[in-house]
């Protein structure tokens, strides 16, 4: 979710009126992403129950589950359980690839063109839903204005802010609509050089760089390691997009490896990786549909 900007501005104290906007205009933002993210992804799966070792175990107890993206996550706390878990998805209809034990779920393939048409009317929805807050809070800088608690300027600068509020919501519901029309088509919008660690490794996830190269351990490190070589020499990156994404995606899995530490969005390699793989991509790129 973005963190809205209040859309005042500097040194203005913000009135009670604009900051009623900046609730409702940044609730109706979150339903609205809510609804994307529920329409495309599996949504929860805590009702999945898993036959193991002679029981019926509800899926959270055996894994940690991570369902925030268009594709769900899995990590099974003990690896015996993986083969289990991925049966009682299965059975369920979701689609599974297991991944270096983490198992990848997707929600049953549904017609691109059926969603697309959701999607438009969920953002239809809210920008009317922005709108309306426009409407309902103008009005009430009018009365303000009309019974004397408000100045001319005070109502002037109020009406201004909420109108700047609600115009950047509106974009981004805009974007977000259009990104999400791409992930339905198949496709995933290659973040922005401003993307923070989250949305890097969410975008790095979307690939299965271990099957690269034919399963060969051997080839996919010799290339990769060609790629780091290139580029900490001479600041050159391949024109290849599937090596481009197989190295992201395994500078994410070191860093995780690692336990953190520098944050990837400050890694200049990590950086340089996804702009390449942006421009190369022309902007949105095919992700696992497992």
């Amino acid at each position: 979710m973005k963190i809205m900007k209040t859309g005042c501005e500097g040194g203005d104290v913000i009135s009670d009126v604009h900051k009623e906007a900046v609730i409702l205009a940044g609730d109706r933002y979150t339903q609205f992403s809510n609804a994307l993210s529920a329409l495309l992804g599996t949504g929860p799966l805590d009702d999945i129950v898993v036959e193991y070792a002679g029981m019926n175990v509800p899926l959270p107890k055996l894994a940690e589950v991570d369902t925030t993206g268009p594709i769900s996550l899995i990590a099974a706390f003990d690896n015996a359980a993986g083969d289990a878990i991925r049966d009682a998805l299965v059975r369920a209809g979701f689609r599974v690839r297991i991944s270096a034990k983490i198992i990848r779920v997707t929600a049953p393939q549904s017609d691109p063109r059926e969603q697309i048409a959701r999607i438009a009317e969920h953002a239809h929805k809210a920008r009317c839903d922005v709108r309306d807050v426009y409407e309902h809070l103008t009005g009430r800088c009018r009365l303000l204005l009309a019974d004397g608690t408000f100045s001319a300027d005070e109502e002037r600068r109020t009406r201004r802010a909420i109108q700047r509020l609600t115009d950047m919501t509106i974009s981004n519901i805009d974007l977000d609509a259009t990104r999400f029309m791409a992930m339905a088509k198949g496709h995933r919008p290659v973040p922005l050089d401003d993307a923070d660690d989250w949305e890097l490794a969410r975008f790095a996830d979307t690939y299965d760089g271990y099957a690269a190269f034919d399963d060969d351990p051997i080839a996919r490190g010799r290339a990769v390691q060609q790629v780091r070589r290139l580029w900490d020499e001479t600041g050159l990156l391949s024109n290849d997009l599937n090596l481009l994404r197989t190295c992201l995606f395994l500078e994410v899995k070191a860093h995780r490896r690692r336990g953190g530490g520098r944050p990837l969005s400050e890694q200049p390699f990590v950086r340089a990786l996804v702009t390449r793989i942006r421009d190369v991509s022309g902007g949105t790129v095919l992700w696992d549909d497992l």
